[in-house]
């Protein structure tokens, strides 16, 4: 990765992963480019990791802000959390963006079958991802973040299920409050209209 290429950088403070990776360390940069996300993480007191993600299999992304930003994105089973990026409120909405435009150019090129699921031919719920939100930020820490609303959301539709099935799963979403009530209304004109 040259840094001609590099689209965002920052100084994030920590990476906690949860879901098929488990992981806390500290992260000391973050980078964004054409090929993915990279972090290089602090593992021990001695050790260094680069950790790669790249936007085919990134599921869905989102931030949050408290203080400062926190990034999420939903990858292959995991969900990584960037806590502390420098940024302020347009360079996040940038940088969402570009992701966005990213995964999306990754699966028109037909690279949407990465990670140890989708290569014993599970489904790809990536495929199914609806347009980003462009109110990605959350106002408070107590709401769900947007990747997690669509990561939800899209494991609901990449089951098959009919549209009351999956008018059902939305209004459970809702209640839970993992999905906002116009992310519910939006869907729910989708799938009656669809």
């Amino acid at each position: 990765m040259s840094d001609e290429t590099v689209r965002f950088r920052a100084d994030p403070n920590r990476l906690r992963a949860e879901g098929g990776e488990e992981l806390d360390a500290i992260a000391m940069s973050l980078e964004v480019d054409d090929e993915g996300v990279h972090l290089t993480l602090r593992t021990g007191s001695f050790t260094k990791r680069t950790l790669d993600v790249p936007y085919e299999a990134v599921v869905a992304t989102g931030y949050e802000e408290g203080l400062t930003y926190d990034l999420v994105l939903d990858a292959d089973g995991t969900t990584y959390r960037v806590t502390n990026v420098t940024a302020d409120e347009s360079e996040m909405r940038e940088l969402l963006a570009f992701v966005r435009d990213r995964m999306r150019a990754a699966r028109q090129v037909g690279t949407t079958t990465t990670g140890s699921d989708r290569a014993a031919g599970g489904p790809d719920p990536a495929a199914n991802e609806p347009a980003a939100a462009d109110g990605a930020g959350q106002s408070s820490g107590e709401q769900p973040s947007t990747g997690q609303s669509a990561r939800v959301a899209d494991e609901a539709a990449a089951g098959g299920e009919s549209v009351t099935e999956q008018l059902r799963e939305w209004a459970e979403l809702r209640d839970q409050g993992i999905v906002s009530e116009a992310e519910f209304e939006e869907k729910k004109r989708e799938l009656l209209d669809g």
